[in-house]
């Protein structure tokens, strides 16, 4: 084993024994993800300053909604608030109405629900 640390005769090949392939490099990608994503509400960054655009891109489809309102001012991305307005129960959001901004819709008739909820619990 001529003295290196792993298993594998091969020194070009000395930390795959322990680190493993590219698909355990996916696997601590997707892991990082799924870590930064559960945790964003606590440690709110904007994933574009920090992340490539497709890390950013997957990292916002992973971020839950409740993130919308807390980290607004973190996140960007069009998909993700198409993906919040979605969510909304609204027989469908449309942005035509609202600056064709998937973000800005979800905030205005989020708004709205919220202001008619409060008209109905006081009457």
């Amino acid at each position: 084993e001529s003295g290196h640390c792993c298993p594998r005769t091969n020194p070009s090949n000395q930390h795959s024994a322990y680190f493993g392939s590219s698909t355990t490099s996916m696997n601590l990608q997707s892991f990082s993800r799924e870590k930064l994503a559960a945790n964003f509400e606590s440690i709110p960054f904007a994933p574009e300053d920090r992340l490539t655009v497709a890390a950013a891109r997957e990292l916002f489809n992973e971020l839950p909604i409740s993130c919308a309102e807390a980290c607004c001012s973190f996140i960007y991305s069009e998909e993700f608030y198409k993906r919040a307005c979605s969510s909304l129960a609204v027989f469908g959001c449309r942005t035509e109405e609202h600056g064709r901004s998937f973000k800005r819709t979800f905030f205005e008739v989020r708004a709205a629900q919220d202001l008619l909820q409060k008209t109905m619990t006081l009457s």
